[in-house]
């Protein structure tokens, strides 16, 4: 063994988390070539390496990852969550021209260069809590000018911090108003000409689709999805937020599908939860602060 370093981990008692105490972890240029007791290496750590950084009384681990982001966007909706908090639904809330709809007027508005910047204030708090690979979402632009802006500010937060970044188009997170009420020609217009795009440009990674009440129905989001994967594109799901409807469905047409899985029913759960395999993720976290719905026995 001839590592280029040797880590050192303070002594910890170990727990269920299969914490080793007393560790010690040899690198050899971007790899770990050895881990486990200091006790168990065949020589002194200064026999074995160049170069060695004590950690003692620190915690090392992977960074963490962060699935799923909305971390570009302009403006905030602080005075909904007084509203959520009284009880409001949100489909409420956002048809009287909140929720999606507002955020998307203050991200039309915002430049590129301000949503860069607040975009990487926020990144930074979560850098500093060990973040290092996020998943990104556009989705409050949802016109052909505003979607790019918000996939190059992507690109650019790549550049700008040291992260892994992977890059979701959102366009089918909400209809916008110059659509008339029709759902339809807008997924086609998804479809017809901002997937071809994007996968022509490698613009992004993956494309999303809010499948819900005051989103898109389970057959526009199918076709939406069938359409990104005919062009090399993963696809993601926002769905069971509001209502019990997309997952069903879509299941058995998803194959490289990787949903988000939001609000499941205690009651759907065991039926649902191992039928999704490895594409599921359960986020509660939005509705924690929230009267409705009912999210603490699902985090039980």
């Amino acid at each position: 063994m001839d590592p280029a370093r040797i880590r050192e981990t303070g002594a910890e008692e170990a727990d269920d988390f299969a914490i080793i105490p007393d560790a010690a972890i040899a690198i050899e240029g971007s790899r770990i070539r050895w881990l486990g007791p200091r006790k168990n290496l065949p020589q002194s750590p200064e026999k074995l390496a160049r170069q060695i950084i004590a950690c003692d009384g620190r915690w090392i681990t992977p960074a963490l990852i962060d699935c799923h982001t909305h971390l570009i966007f302009g403006g905030n909706r602080v005075a909904e969550f007084n509203l959520r908090l009284k009880g409001i639904p949100y489909a409420e809330i956002a048809k009287q021209g909140g929720g999606i709809a507002a955020t998307v007027r203050a991200t039309r508005s915002a430049t590129e260069e301000t949503l860069l910047a607040s975009a990487l204030q926020r990144l930074d708090l979560m850098q500093a809590e060990g973040l290092g690979t996020i998943e990104i979402k556009s989705g409050y632009g949802l016109d052909r000018e505003n979607e790019l802006k918000m996939l190059r500010v992507m690109d650019r937060i790549q550049n700008a911090r040291p992260i892994r970044v992977s890059r979701s188009f959102l366009g089918a997170h909400a209809l916008p108003p110059d659509h008339d009420g029709d759902h339809d020609s807008y997924i086609d217009w998804l479809c017809d000409e901002m997937i071809p795009l994007i996968a022509a440009e490698q613009l992004a990674d993956a494309v999303d689709g809010f499948c819900e009440s005051i989103g898109f129905s389970p057959g526009q989001i199918d076709r939406l999805f069938r359409r990104a994967r005919a062009h090399g594109l993963a696809v993601r799901l926002h769905a069971e937020q509001l209502s019990h409807q997309a997952v069903p469905p879509l299941l058995p047409a998803m194959g490289r599908f990787q949903p988000i899985i939001w609000n499941i029913s205690r009651m759907r759960m065991p039926k649902l939860w191992p039928r999704l395999a490895r594409w599921r993720f359960c986020c509660p976290g939005p509705f924690i602060p929230c009267a409705k719905p009912a999210c603490r026995p699902l985090l039980r």
